[in-house]
């Protein structure tokens, strides 16, 4: 997989699954001991677009880059990102790449939402 070939992988997400993405990311971030209280927001009668997902793990990346790329290279682990990505992302410039990798990390997310409602 080509960091290239995001945007299409973003593409293919349901505009309506920002909730569940959400709720999956909040579980990874807290899992890695990542602060998520930017994430928390009042979801209870309002669906959540995914622009909005990416844009505050955009912040959230960003703050985690500058303070310790240490743990960001932990929490793509925990994430499970497949290796070949991992690989390329060693290669760039993290910040330059933010969104591109804001949008693989919420795609993975949404892939396990939907593997969860599958095999469950």
């Amino acid at each position: 997989m080509e960091l290239a070939k995001i945007n299409t992988l973003w593409s293919e997400i349901p505009k309506n699954s920002g909730n569940s993405t959400l709720d999956q990311l909040i579980k990874d971030l807290q899992r890695a001991s990542i602060d998520s209280s930017i994430l928390t927001l009042d979801t209870d009668n309002e669906s959540i677009e995914l622009e909005k997902v990416l844009n505050l793990l955009m912040k959230i990346l960003a703050d985690l880059i500058a303070v310790n790329e240490e743990r960001f290279w932990q929490l793509i682990y925990l994430i499970d990102l497949p290796e070949s990505i991992f690989n390329e992302l060693k290669k760039v410039e993290l910040i330059m790449e933010l969104e591109l990798i804001s949008k693989l990390i919420v795609y993975r997310e949404w892939q396990k939402t939907e593997f969860r409602k599958r095999f469950s």
